[in-house]
């Protein structure tokens, strides 16, 4: 077989990669020419073909026939043992098809390409057209066409909501993508409660609304801004809250806790219980996590703002710089419409309102003027139907998550009607829904499958309580409703401590516990950083004598005139838990306002090295900081804390007994 017979490995010039190269089947039809280059199959029937790789041009003119804007595809066409190779120019902005089927030429067509390429192959390369140049590569995968691994992993870099819309794009990667939002995406729900953005609350009742997705989630995670999100007042009709009053029987004040984008704590009442709605309708649900907002966040409206403003300032700058001058036109004093500075004037003036709204809802004042809602008593523009319906199938899922909130705070039915009244709702849907459920309020909430709650909110807001005792917070107040709602809770975990403060307040008053759980089978109690009744820790540790298998007490302050950490432990003994775990650090006794006390169990060794940190009363995060960073950490001690295991457990909890009593500093 002759060189000039077979295929040369094409350059390394621009536009060609050998990545780009396809290995082909020659018994298929339409098929890249990467497998020649091994088997070097002759042109049979064409000897004196040279075929030679063609010359790019320098500066191709892109999208043209002589650019990068093509792929060239080679069909091979066998005819009677011979071999044509014909190419096929295709744009990359067209989506890709199947080749067509070559047919079978005549021995004069044959002839004259014979002919004709052996008249090109004796022309300088310099010379040699472009459009007639041999190129060994095919185009580019497109992303429609990668399996679904392929797709996946791409799913992996994008975050949540780059990934819903990567979804959005078409069908196929809808599809592909199916398993990633199953498995990842759907089975944990993070929300976010803050005064000035009620995004949050809305994705959650959109997720509620589609069965099949929400039968999927198993943890919620709920960031809050501060603890005082989680209380609930009474239901109060403060109309100038929800824009003109004059407009607010039109468009229905129900319908501002999903328009407005304020949420105040006059609204909260009922905000906190479309949660709770929300969660219930959550059926595969297991936990509710509880935590602060991150630093840095920023509402979505804020965040879209701020994106389109700076993007106006990009487009303002290139079109300046391009034409060397400002393009700005002025009509009846304002920029042309249209133009670069147009839509720069419009983003700045939407920012401003939305930070203006923003502020005012953080300072509790109305927020900006009155604007079409999307949701009305008349079309709900997201659900696409109206709110009202017979049906339940066909029932919009907003005013079906208020009404089920307003059933959730009532207490009486006079008390329905009343709220009910005050949201103008139909009286003729009141006094319907009042007379069907009047027997049964107040209602009881309940989240049937939920097995582990864990708040660890550090900011705090007006009030020393962590979870207050009584008074109107107590009314509608949604830590309680949760710590209700299961009957099968297994893990219940609260760490109250506040970093923002003195020192002396890094320990917030955790209210009544015990008696607020439903369950009887909590296994596991994790207590942090919080200041307890002594009676309170005792009831936890006599009413889940026969469950609680793992305790860790760290930074808890009994509340108390004596030392009744022995007491408290003692009952763990007496009722003979099956403990399997037990864990006790920086434990305090609290007997006055600032009167604070240490309790060690430790010998005098122990004892003079948690001396030797320096520490002071009230220094309550300088010992577990300390304690946490020290080595040694297997060793027990009051510096690391007290560890007890498997079979040893039932001693060591009798060393914490025996031994429990206040440090003198």
């Amino acid at each position: 077989m002759s060189e000039s017979n077979s295929l040369r490995r094409p350059s390394n010039r621009p536009g060609f990669r050998p990545s780009d190269l396809r290995e082909g089947n020659p018994h298929q039809h339409g098929l890249s020419l990467s497998h020649l280059q091994d088997r070097n199959i002759p042109l049979v029937g064409l000897p004196n073909i040279r075929v030679r790789p063609g010359k790019k041009l320098a500066f191709p003119n892109q999208g043209s026939d002589q650019g990068y804007g093509y792929d060239r595809i080679f069909v091979a066409c066998w005819v009677d043992r011979c071999s044509v190779l014909l190419e096929q120019r295709i744009s990359r902005s067209q989506s890709p098809q199947n080749l067509s089927q070559p047919s079978l030429m005549s021995k004069s067509t044959l002839g004259f390409l014979r002919r004709f390429l052996d008249l090109t192959s004796r022309w300088p390369i310099s010379k040699r057209p472009h459009d007639i140049a041999v190129h060994t590569y095919i185009r580019r995968s497109w992303l429609l066409n990668c399996p679904g691994e392929i797709v996946d992993l791409i799913s992996q870099h994008l975050s949540r909501s780059d990934f819903l819309e990567f979804r959005s794009t078409c069908k196929d990667i809808h599809q592909k993508t199916l398993y990633r939002l199953n498995n990842i995406h759907l089975p944990n729900k993070t929300l976010t409660l803050a005064s000035n953005s009620r995004a949050g609350l809305n994705s959650l009742v959109g997720l509620a609304g589609h069965q099949k997705f929400a039968a999927r989630v198993r943890q919620v995670t709920i960031q809050v801004q501060d603890s005082s999100f989680l209380w609930g007042k009474e239901i109060s009709p403060l109309q100038h809250y929800f824009g003109d009053p004059a407009l607010a029987f039109e468009e229905g004040l129900w319908t501002q806790h999903f328009n407005n984008p304020s949420m105040q704590m006059e609204q909260r009442a009922i905000d906190l219980a479309i949660v709770l709605v929300c969660l219930s309708k959550l059926t595969a649900l297991k936990t509710v996590e509880l935590i602060d907002i991150p630093s840095g966040w920023i509402p979505v409206q804020h965040a879209q703002a701020r994106k389109d403003l700076q993007e106006a300032k990009k487009a303002v700058k290139k079109s300046k710089s391009a034409i060397g001058t400002s393009n700005v036109h002025v009509q009846n004093g304002g920029p042309h419409p249209g133009t670069a500075d147009d839509r720069l004037s419009r983003a700045a003036q939407l920012y401003k309102k939305v930070m203006e709204n923003s502020r005012a809802g953080e300072a509790g004042k109305p927020v900006g003027a009155y604007t079409p809602y999307s949701i009305t008593t008349k079309h709900c523009g997201i659900c696409k139907r109206p709110p009202f319906k017979n049906r339940a199938s066909k029932k919009c899922i907003h005013f079906q998550v208020f009404l089920d909130a307003l059933v959730l705070l009532a207490r009486s039915q006079s008390d329905l009607v009343w709220s009910m009244g005050v949201y103008q709702l139909p009286s003729t849907m009141a006094n319907h829904v009042a007379h069907a459920l009047g027997s049964l309020l107040p209602t009881t909430f309940k989240l049937h499958g939920l097995l582990e709650i864990s708040y660890k909110i550090y900011r705090h807001k007006g009030i020393d309580d962590l979870l207050p005792t009584d008074g109107p917070l107590v009314a509608h107040n949604f830590i309680f409703k949760l710590l209700g709602a299961s009957t099968i809770l297994q893990r219940l975990s609260i760490d109250g401590a506040d970093v923002a403060h003195r020192p002396s307040k890094t320990h917030r008053l955790c209210g009544p516990v015990g008696s607020r759980l439903a369950t009887g089978s909590l296994s596991t109690l994790v207590l942090q950083d919080l200041k307890l009744s002594a009676p309170e820790l005792v009831t936890l540790f006599v009413r889940y004598a026969t469950t609680l298998s793992t305790i860790h007490l760290e930074g808890v302050c009994l509340v108390s005139q004596l030392n009744t950490w022995s007491a408290a432990l003692s009952y763990l003994l007496t009722n003979k838990a099956p403990l399997k775990e037990v864990f006790i650090h920086a434990s305090k006794i609290c007997w006055g306002v600032d009167s604070w006390g240490m309790v060690v169990f430790g010998d005098t060794v122990s004892k003079a090295e948690l001396k030797g940190i320096q520490y002071r009363p009230g220094h309550f995060l300088k010992w577990r900081q300390r304690g946490r960073e020290a080595p040694h950490q297997e060793m027990n001690r009051d510096l690391v804390g007290w560890r007890f295991c498997g079979p040893s457990i039932t001693a060591g909890v009798t060393f914490l007994v025996h031994n429990a009593h206040l440090l003198r500093v």
